[in-house]
C-alpha cells in the first residue's frame, strides 16, 4: 500500500493557521469544515470524511479541551493541503437502544452519494468508526456502484473485535453518570446493536474481514470482477497505551509497511494537541500519498489489465523454446515428388522445441488459410500450428493462392503430403537425451484448415501428466510472393531463442518484434543473411517476432 513516509519533514508552528467552523450540510449528519478566510473557500475533487467511534459525535472525539483546534480544523488550515475539502460524518451512537452498524453505513452512504458523488473520498475514522466507513466501502463494491475512494486512515479500529469488559470499562469512563456496578453496565451492552457487533468473533466483524479481504485487501480477489473491488492506501494505527483495543486488532491484516504503533491511549489517537504530534503528522503524510495514487476509475482499468495477467498463470506455459527457421528462394522442380504447390516456395523448421506439460496421449499439428481459421482451429493440444496469412498482397493475388491451397486441401488424400514434407514430433524426458518419435495418426479437415493427430508411443507413456521436451521439425510451404514471416507466442513462455535464415543472398533482412508486457530483447544480425533473437524474460501470450526480407 506504500511507504508510510518520514514524519520528522514537517516542521510544526504555534497555532497561526485561520480558525474554521462546522457548516451544516445535513443536520446532526454531515458537516463541512470551513475556513473562515473568505479567500481561502474553494471546493476541491478530494473530500476527507471523519468518523467518530462508539459514543463519539463531530466535535468532541477530535479535540482536546486544552487545544485550540481540533483534528479536522487544523487539517483543513494546514497550507500542505490546500487541494482537500474536509467533513465531519456524525450518527447516533450510545449506551442504550443505539441503531445497528449498518444503519448508519446506510446514512454514511446516502451522504456519499446524495452530497459527495463527484469527490475522491478519504476516511479518517476512529474506532468502531473505521469498520462503519469499511462497511460503507464494500457497501458501494457489492452493488457495483461507481465512487471513487482513495485512501483509508484507521485509528484503533478493531478490527477482528473487542472484549465486552473494555468496551463496558469504556463506557464508565465516558459515562456522564455514575454506575457503580461494572456487571450491570455489561448486562445493558449486551443489548446494544452497536457493541455486539463489535465483540471478537460477532457475525458482523467475521462478515466485514472476509468480504474486506476478498475486494479491497491488496487489490481483491481476481475472482471478483475489478468493478466490484478497490484498491487504495490503507494505514491502521494504533496505541501502545490503548486498553480498550488490543494491538493485533487494531492492525488486522496488515502489515509493517500499513501499520504505526504510537505513545498514546485509545482516546487521545485522534485528539493531537499541535501539528507536531505524531498522529497529526501521520495524517498529513497519508493524504500526501494519497494524492499520488493515480486516478480511481483508471486505476480500475488498470485493476482489469493486471487480472488478466495474473489469470496466465492458470493458463499453458513453455519454457526454453528453441525455434530455427530457414527460407529458401527458389520454388521447387517439377518432379513426381507430392509435395509443393506452383507458387510456393519451401522453408524448413529445423527445430521447434520446448519444455510443457503433457495433458493427454496425443499432440496435434495442423495447417490453416489465414488468421480466422488458424483461431477457429486452436487448442492447447496443438504442438505447431502453420498458418499463412495474405494481408500484405493484393486481394485478387491473394484470393488466387487462397484458391490454390483450398484445392489442395479438398483432395483429402493427398493433402498432406502436397503441404509437409518429413514432419515429426518427438517428446523426451526433461533430464533425459534420447528422443521418443510421436506416431502419425488420423488427419482431420476443418474449414480452411488441417489439423494432424500424433500419438505418444508407449515408450513414453509415463510422460503423460508430466512435463517433458516437445520437438516439432517439419518443410512446408510459402507463397512465393511473400517475404515475410511472423513468429507467434501463443502461451507464456518462459525463455526462447528464435534463428532465422534466409537463403538465396538477400539484399536486405528487417526484424520487428511486438512484446507484450516488459520482456528484454537481444538481437543479433549476420550478413549471410541470418538474424537472431533471445530473451531469459518471461513473454506474454500475443506476443510475435516478425521477419522480412528482400532480393
Amino acid at each position: 500500500m506504500g511507504d508510510r513516509g518520514e514524519y520528522s519533514d514537517f516542521v510544526g508552528t504555534a497555532m497561526a493557521a485561520p480558525t474554521c467552523t462546522l457548516e451544516p450540510v445535513i443536520t446532526d449528519k454531515l458537516f463541512r469544515v470551513v475556513l473562515n478566510n473568505a479567500a481561502a473557500r474553494k471546493k476541491n475533487d478530494k473530500a476527507v470524511i471523519f468518523v467518530h467511534g462508539f459514543r463519539g459525535d463531530a466535535q468532541d472525539t477530535w479535540k482536546l479541551k486544552e487545544s485550540e483546534e481540533s483534528f479536522p480544523f487544523m487539517l483543513a488550515s494546514d497550507p500542505e493541503l490546500p487541494d482537500h475539502d474536509f467533513y465531519i460524518f456524525q450518527y447516533v451512537t450510545k449506551s442504550l437502544d443505539p441503531p445497528a452498524i449498518d444503519n448508519i453505513v446506510a446514512q454514511l452512504k446516502f451522504v456519499i452519494t446524495d452530497k459527495l458523488q463527484e469527490k475522491r473520498i478519504m476516511f479518517i475514522a476512529h474506532s468502531m468508526g473505521g469498520l462503519v466507513a469499511m462497511r460503507c466501502i464494500l457497501h458501494f463494491l457489492e452493488q457495483g456502484e461507481t465512487q471513487s475512494f482513495c485512501g483509508l486512515l484507521l485509528y484503533g479500529t478493531p478490527m477482528t473485535g473487542v472484549e465486552w469488559v473494555k468496551y463496558a470499562q469504556l463506557v464508565l469512563q465516558l459515562a456522564t453518570f455514575k454506575v457503580p456496578v461494572l456487571g450491570l453496565i455489561s448486562r445493558v451492552l449486551k443489548t446494544n446493536k452497536q457493541v455486539s457487533a463489535l465483540t471478537e468473533g460477532s457475525e458482523f466483524v467475521e462478515k466485514l474481514n472476509g468480504n474486506w479481504v476478498l475486494r479491497v485487501l491488496n487489490g481483491g480477489h481476481p475472482k471478483i470482477v475489478a468493478a466490484q473491488r478497490a484498491w487504495f492506501p490503507v494505514r491502521v494505527v494504533s496505541g501502545n497505551d490503548d486498553w480498550v483495543v488490543k494491538q493485533s486488532s487494531a492492525r488486522g491484516f496488515y502489515s509493517e509497511i500499513d501499520w504505526i504503533d504510537v505513545d498514546t491511549d485509545h482516546i487521545r489517537l485522534v485528539k493531537p494537541k499541535d501539528r507536531l504530534e505524531l498522529t497529526y503528522q501521520i495524517a498529513v503524510n497519508f493524504l500526501k500519498d494519497c494524492r499520488r495514487w493515480i486516478n480511481p476509475k483508471a486505476l480500475q482499468k488498470l485493476r482489469s489489465q493486471i487480472d488478466q495477467i495474473w489469470g496466465l498463470h492458470q493458463q499453458r506455459t513453455i519454457a526454453d523454446w528453441r525455434f530455427e527457421v530457414s527460407f529458401e528462394n527458389q520454388q521447387l522442380p517439377a518432379t513426381s515428388n507430392p509435395f509443393g504447390i506452383p507458387n510456393f516456395r519451401p522453408f524448413s523448421v529445423t527445430e521447434c522445441s520446448y519444455r510443457r506439460k503433457i495433458d493427454k496421449g496425443v499432440l496435434k499439428f495442423g495447417f490453416a488459410i489465414g488468421p480466422i481459421a488458424a483461431g477457429a482451429l486452436w487448442t492447447d493440444d496443438f504442438a505447431f500450428l502453420h498458418s499463412i496469412r495474405f494481408g500484405a498482397l493484393p486481394p485478387a493475388d491473394g484470393q488466387i493462392l487462397q484458391d490454390q491451397l483450398r484445392t489442395v486441401l479438398n483432395t483429402h488424400s493427398t493433402a498432406w503430403s502436397t503441404l509437409f514434407e518429413t514432419a515429426a514430433i518427438n517428446i523426451r524426458h526433461p533430464e533425459g537425451t534420447a528422443w521418443q518419435p510421436l506416431v502419425p495418426s488420423d488427419i482431420e479437415f476443418p474449414n480452411d484448415g488441417l489439423v494432424r493427430t500424433f500419438l505418444i508411443p508407449q515408450e513414453a507413456a509415463d510422460l503423460i501428466g508430466e512435463e517433458a521436451f516437445v520437438n516439432v521439425s517439419f518443410r512446408g510451404l510459402l507463397p512465393s510472393a511473400i517475404n515475410d514471416y511472423e513468429v507467434q507466442f501463443p502461451w507464456l513462455c518462459d525463455g526462447f531463442i528464435v534463428r532465422a535464415t534466409v537463403k538465396g543472398g538477400p539484399s536486405y533482412i528487417a526484424t520487428s518484434q511486438g512484446m507484450r508486457g516488459s520482456a528484454i530483447l537481444q538481437s543479433k544480425k549476420e550478413q549471410q543473411g541470418k538474424v537472431e533473437y533471445s530473451s531469459e524474460d518471461l513473454i506474454f501470450p500475443g506476443s510475435y517476432l516478425h521477419v522480412e526480407w528482400g532480393f
